[in-house]
């Protein structure tokens, strides 16, 4: 069923978490007993309390990170409201509705990102490298626009990550843990002075090892293995000569090898297929893609600040990195049954520069800046098939005896890349002007202006090993031959290019520059000294690009690579907010709604050939609207126990999505118009309820628990909105068709409804002066679900859901089962 419209939930919670702002009494701040402990956050650059911020952020200080054990960045997701993610280590993920591929899913760059230190990780980085959260001060969930502060790859928000700072006193601390699917983690943290009060280094070591939990069952292989290595130094300098200057240098090291970064079944079952109705995905195995990743990555971080006068300070935060992933697809031993092998190398080689005069006075505070980026990615890839079942596949049945490939296992590769470079430059400001004891006013901008240029791209086409000979009949490669038996013999680098044709590379670069002034503004009302509200405007961004596709080479044999270009989007955000400590400190209450228009996104359309998905391209021509809510509460009634919820609210719909529609407009099959313009559908991966609960119990005596449950409600996987009703019809249509006996009941039960979820986390154990034993568990109540599945896809061409074929592999995310482990942490 689909999910069903919250805006009369969002208007009644909306009005209990404001209730109380106005209800408060106006307190004195220095009566008050602070049980709860001052928060900043520093995602926005002004290093400002939680309760003075305008923007919607779920923090998650060294405290909480410990007590509810959350190692890595798809922790942190999983307890967020508001934003969801395909599981895995946090490489897809959506923010308020808004997918980091965009609310189409096209087009280039991201539009949210994960920033480390200050400096922007490369997406290598996130999707596919560790993310582990071992040895980090602070990491703030950003929700709404972030492009006038952040930047490029912000429209939809950030996650920022401070990793701890070296110490000029002695500490050292140390993990180790062991958990279901055979997970290891052993880590440690040694921080302490070299010249006293002058210079400090610290070193984090992280290392995670992990079975995963599903198999692949032609391998009999984990496909979801994971293995980890993170080596951080650290280097504080703040020399008594110069007592203005502090200086951090940060280098991160990063190994990984792994498995599916998400955690994916698949099978070689199509829809259609009879095998297919007894899969199922949550037995967690899978006989599909098997890749392997190795990922390597090198990071440097400088960051100086340089205090000019007693309000004036200079910063400088100057990113170096450098990231390489090999993925290979199969398996060398299995490569008839994989059907070959592919493989893709991507490299990343980022720079990056951040100054800025930061200031502040009695009433007036803010920051002035200029920001550079430059990007060089390459991409080459390498996909390879076994020779002969492919020709058999065109091979009429009486002429398949016919047919011989010597070796048996050559493989046809078609090896293609490209070198991509994006230039980013911007200058940006903000500031906090006290208009009176009561009113607060907060402006800010950025100038932004990219550059993003395709340098070369190549392609070809070969067979191995060179020694392979086909022998087929020779009316497959000339149909004027008259005995179909007549056959031919030819190297199989000769067979590859009669039946690919040759790719023509396009000819010069590819080169487009997009620029955009993104303001954002608030004004806050402080009601009392611990009670406020606000409203503010903001605007995200995501430049445009250029992407090149296959179309028709005129006047000859094989095709032509073309250009197609396209135009930045926008995200448009109001906000209206409060923030609040009651009872003497011990209760925050924070809550904001939120409105965003999103114009101009950047979506997929069939290009001049509808038949053929090889020419479609990326064009400016969706809308959609998102409204909702984040509340949140933190209670503390003693020094023993905290309790804590935060809840998020959303309506995510598309207002424009022409898809099955000819070049005017219209249906491309009027008989069936729900596909021609998806306008009205939910954007998938937007979940319109999620929340998480807890309780944190620490006595005197050293004793301890936390435990959280978190929701998840139920969304949709894809743009179309497929359920139940769909497939049964497109089951029954496919029997018509073919003359099939499709089993329609079951066809019936399919849908890309994703259902909803609960995940229940808990801590429980003993901390003494020097360590800390304990016992843990995630998934507790071992809930199983699909978080990600394509059963089908619509055809541009007919407006009808086309099942995916027999022959065709079927793919989903599942969410974890119940982990539990055992741990012990210590410190000196």
């Amino acid at each position: 069923m689909a999910p069903k419209s919250t805006a009369g939930s969002i208007a009644t919670l909306l009005a209990c978490a404001f209730l109380p702002a106005w209800a408060q009494t106006a307190a004195d701040g220095d009566n008050q007993d602070a049980v709860l402990d001052e928060i900043i956050v520093e995602g926005t650059k002004l290093a400002e309390s939680v309760q003075d911020l305008e923007a919607s952020v779920e923090v998650f200080t060294a405290e909480r990170l410990e007590r509810e054990r959350i190692i890595d960045v798809g922790d942190i997701l999983l307890k967020t409201p508001n934003v969801s993610s395909r599981g895995g280590a946090g490489g897809s993920f959506t923010i308020r509705g808004v997918s980091r591929g965009g609310v189409g899913s096209a087009g280039q760059g991201v539009t949210s990102n994960v920033y480390i230190d200050g400096a922007p990780l490369a997406s290598n980085g996130l999707g596919r490298g560790p993310t582990t959260l071992w040895d980090v001060e602070q990491v703030e969930v950003l929700r709404g626009p972030q492009s006038s502060v952040q930047g490029r790859n912000a429209l939809a928000g950030a996650i920022v990550i401070r990793t701890a700072d070296p110490t000029y006193e002695f500490e050292a601390k140390g993990r180790t843990s062991y958990a279901t699917n055979e997970f290891i983690q052993v880590a440690g943290a040694v921080s302490g002075p070299i010249v006293a009060d002058q210079l400090a280094a610290r070193l984090a070591i992280d290392y995670q090892d992990n079975d995963g939990f599903i198999t692949n069952t032609i391998v009999d292989r984990s496909a979801d293995r994971r293995e980890s290595l993170l080596v951080r130094g650290k280097l504080l300098f703040e020399p008594n000569a110069i007592t203005a200057l502090s200086s951090k240098i940060t280098l991160d090291y990063q190994e990984s090898e792994l498995g599916e970064s998400r955690p994916i079944v698949s099978t070689a079952f199509g829809t259609t297929s009879p095998q297919f109705e007894t899969f199922d995905y949550l037995d967690y195995e899978g006989s599909g893609r098997f890749p392997n990743n190795e990922n390597e990555g090198l990071r440097i971080v400088s960051d100086t600040t340089y205090s000019l006068t007693e309000n004036w300070a200079a910063r400088g935060i100057f990113t170096y990195e450098d990231s390489s992933t090999d993925r290979l697809f199969g398996d060398p031993d299995f490569i008839v049954e994989f059907n070959g092998l592919t493989f893709n190398q991507f490299d990343e080689e980022v720079l990056s520069a951040e100054v800025r005069l930061d200031f502040e006075f009695e009433n007036l505070r803010g920051l002035i800046g200029a920001y550079y980026f430059e990007e060089e990615s390459i991409l080459d890839r390498d996909i390879g098939a076994v020779i002969l079942p492919a020709i058999l596949s065109v091979t009429p049945p009486p002429l398949q005896a016919l047919v011989s490939i010597d070796p048996v296992d050559s493989v046809v590769s078609q090896r293609d890349g490209n070198t991509t470079e994006t230039e980013n430059r911007a200058v940006f400001g903000q500031i906090e002007y006290d208009l009176s004891p009561r009113w607060t006013l907060n402006l800010g901008f950025r100038y932004d202006e990219e550059e993003f240029a395709i340098p070369g791209e190549f392609s070809s086409i070969s067979a191995s090993p060179d020694s392979c000979i086909a022998t087929l009949p020779a009316i497959l490669l000339d149909p004027s031959v008259t005995d179909p038996f007549l056959t031919t013999t030819l190297p199989c680098s000769v067979l590859a290019t009669a039946f690919v044709p040759p790719q023509i590379p396009l000819g010069g670069d590819i080169q487009r520059s997009f620029d955009a002034f993104l303001p954002r503004a608030a004004l806050t009302y402080n009601v009392s000294d611990t009670n406020s509200v606000f409203v503010s405007y903001q605007r995200g961004y995501r430049a445009g690009g250029s992407e090149t596709f296959l179309a028709a080479a005129p006047g000859g044999f094989g095709l032509i690579r073309d250009i197609n270009l396209y135009d930045p989007e926008y995200l448009d955000t109001i906000e209206i907010g409060t923030r609040n400590i009651l009872l003497d400190g011990a209760l925050t209450l924070n809550a904001n709604v939120f409105y965003s228009v999103y114009d101009d996104a950047q979506i997929r359309l069939t290009g001049e050939n509808p038949a053929d998905s090889g020419d479609d391209v990326t064009e400016n021509a969706g809308e959609a609207t998102l409204f909702g809510a984040e509340i949140l509460v933190d209670y503390r009634p003693n020094a023993e126990w905290n309790l804590f919820a935060s809840l998020g609210l959303l309506d995510a719909e598309y207002d424009e999505y022409p898809f099955a529609v000819d070049s005017d407009g219209n249906p491309t099959n009027p008989a069936n118009p729900r596909f021609a313009n998806l306008a009205g559908n939910t954007v998938p991966n937007a979940p319109e309820v999620t929340f998480t609960i807890g309780a944190n119990y620490r006595s005197a005596s050293g004793f301890f628990a936390n435990a959280s449950l978190s929701y998840i409600g139920e969304q949709f996987d894809g743009v179309d909105n497929l359920q139940e009703a769909d497939f049964r019809a497109a089951s029954e249509a496919f029997n018509l068709v073919n003359g099939a006996d499709l089993n329609v009941d079951f066809g019936g039960t399919l849908t890309e409804v994703i259902g909803d979820r609960t995940d229940l986390t808990a801590r429980f154990g003993y901390e003494a002066e020097n360590y800390t034993v304990y016992a843990f568990g995630s998934n507790l109540l071992d809930e199983q679900q699909v978080n990600n599945v394509n059963y089908g896809s619509v055809s541009p061409v007919t407006g009808e859901l086309v099942l995916l074929a027999a022959t065709q592999e079927t793919v989903a995310t599942v969410n974890r089962p119940r982990v539990v482990g055992l741990g012990l942490d210590f410190r000196f």
